[in-house]
């Protein structure tokens, strides 16, 4: 559903954002390896390696990665 909704309304959100609490909500019900797939597949820009490594970080840091 939120993949669905990102690709709908791209223009309209910020992606990075929005792929930043998909993965967060992924993380919280146990599904973090399958919200990662997801995520690399949506997010093809090419700042794509430095908006991963400081997801995983914000992630960490959060307390979402354990």
């Amino acid at each position: 559903m939120w993949l669905q909704r990102l690709h709908q309304k791209k223009d309209e959100i910020s992606g990075k954002g929005f792929l930043a609490a998909y993965l967060a909500d992924k993380y919280m019900l146990g599904q973090g390896q399958q919200g990662w797939q997801q995520v690399q597949q949506a997010y093809k820009k090419s700042d794509r390696n430095q908006f991963f490594t400081e997801l995983r970080k914000f992630l960490r840091e959060t307390g979402y990665i354990k």
